[in-house]
């Protein structure tokens, strides 16, 4: 289902968010994609380099409370989730998830792996994990 295309090593947050940054060459302005790691993996500090490339003004904080932060300023509108809280893929739905997949705008989703049955949805899947006290593993996944 996914295409593994590359993976990265890091060792600090900087990497981290130059990585994001790096990523957003990969898109379009259109798509979604499924942040997955444990807590405290990088997946809001990678989302915060894709912001800074995307010439968003705004502090970048996890949306864990809100469900969603909407950052429209930016050179295409970033739309950031996280999902860790809902318990079921229903909760999703009904704030109107599947339709804004085909708004214009970057939808970075973490926790995007917790609901299996969404993942056909995304177009990239990100996985962050902890391999050691400062350091990462990052491997980018490709739908198709």
């Amino acid at each position: 289902m996914k295409n593994k295309i590359c993976e990265f090593i890091l060792y600090n947050e900087e990497q981290l968010m130059q990585l994001g940054h790096w990523f957003t060459c990969c898109l379009r302005g259109h798509e979604t994609v499924a942040l997955c790691g444990d807590l405290g993996s990088g997946k809001t500090t990678f989302t915060k380099g894709v912001a800074h490339r995307l010439s968003v003004k705004e502090d970048i904080i996890s949306p864990t409370f809100v469900l969603l932060r909407e950052y429209l300023q930016g050179i295409h509108p970033l739309l950031h989730y996280d999902i860790y809280r809902l318990e079921n893929v229903q909760e999703l739905l009904d704030i109107g998830f599947l339709e804004q997949l085909d708004d214009q705008g970057i939808k970075m989703v973490e926790w995007g792996d917790k609901f299996p049955s969404l993942l056909q949805y995304f177009d990239w899947k990100i996985d962050f994990e902890i391999t050691a006290e400062n350091l990462r593993t990052v491997r980018f996944f490709q739908h198709g």
